[in-house]
């Protein structure tokens, strides 16, 4: 597996079911320096990407057309790979106790309410990862 945390921070799986938020959340996450952001539309998609990368951070809806992501959660978990959680339920999705004071962004957000919740795990980001590189 190809490690993208490997002399760069900034390589971000955003796992997102509906097309157009995931294209306005890639250029958020892109305008806050993160220049390698791989989107997946479903836990499996997700997982693939993880075979291929270990990103810095990955970024992921809670509810994916009706399947809970807290699988992928678990196993990010497990292998050390912080992650934010987004949701559109605000208040109303509960979170599993094992994940509770994880940080979880309400949809829509904004450039500025991204930034807050991402800015622990961007304090070690790399600002010099090219472009080009295929994550």
């Amino acid at each position: 597996m190809q490690t993208a945390v490997a002399g760069s921070s900034t390589a971000v799986l955003l796992v997102e079911d509906d097309p157009v938020i995931a294209l306005d959340t890639s250029m958020t996450l892109k305008a806050l320096g993160l220049t390698q952001v791989e989107i997946a539309a479903t836990l499996e998609e997700a997982f693939a990407a993880l075979e291929r990368v270990t990103p810095h951070l990955v970024v992921m809806d809670i509810d994916l057309r009706g399947i809970m992501s807290f699988g992928l959660a678990e196993h990010l978990a497990r292998q050390k790979i912080p992650f934010v959680f987004t949701t559109g339920y605000g208040e109303e999705l509960p979170l599993p106790a094992e994940f509770l004071g994880r940080p979880v962004v309400g949809k829509p957000y904004d450039l500025e309410e991204l930034r807050v919740a991402l800015a622990p795990y961007l304090q070690t980001a790399s600002p010099t990862m090219p472009e080009d590189r295929s994550f």
